[in-house]
């Protein structure tokens, strides 16, 4: 994931999916090697102090507003909502599929997740966009109809046709 997220291209394209629906950014929780600052766009100055969180702390942070959520299960794509008394609500995390030596794995995992979440996203009418609660409800529906097609797929790796798979996910998750 890591070699995905310092490449320039995989931003844009990332920035481009996301439109005018979501806001991508990334932090990290354990220090790692990097660049300097002025030659990478995307990393945040004021995020430094996460990556001296121990790992006990950062479960703290995490589980407190995305349940079951730990650092052995990152990298995860978090949504949430701020409230205007500048606290979290609606939450929930997807979980990436990272496998290291295999950085398109990773990128195509998270361009999966924004997917459905700019699709969910793109089917608010402007006169419920005020219905936050609502909102946040169609991207959860969307990542749970993911989780059932990944495991679909898993199970089944032969199947090809996306159509196929999302009616077959949708089926079993009406069943769940």
């Amino acid at each position: 994931m890591r070699k995905a997220l310092d490449d320039d291209a995989y931003w844009q394209a990332l920035d481009e999916l996301a439109g005018c629906f979501l806001t991508v950014f990334s932090f990290e929780f354990e220090p790692q090697p990097r660049r300097p600052s002025s030659q990478s766009p995307h990393e945040q100055q004021w995020l430094i102090g996460v990556h001296h969180a121990p790992q006990g702390a950062a479960n703290a942070v995490l589980s407190t507003h995305f349940p079951g959520l730990t650092v052995q299960r990152l990298p995860a794509v978090l949504f949430f909502q701020v409230t205007q008394d500048g606290n979290i609500s609606d939450s929930c995390a997807a979980t990436l599929l990272n496998d290291p030596a295999d950085s398109a794995q990773a990128y195509n995992s998270l361009q999966n997740v924004l997917q459905v979440a700019v699709a969910s996203l793109s089917r608010v009418e402007e006169a419920n966009a005020v219905n936050a609660r609502e909102i946040h409800q169609l991207i959860v529906e969307g990542l749970h109809d993911l989780k059932v097609e990944r495991l679909i797929r898993s199970v089944f790796p032969g199947l090809k046709a996306m159509a196929s798979v999302g009616s077959i996910a949708r089926l079993v998750s009406d069943l769940v």
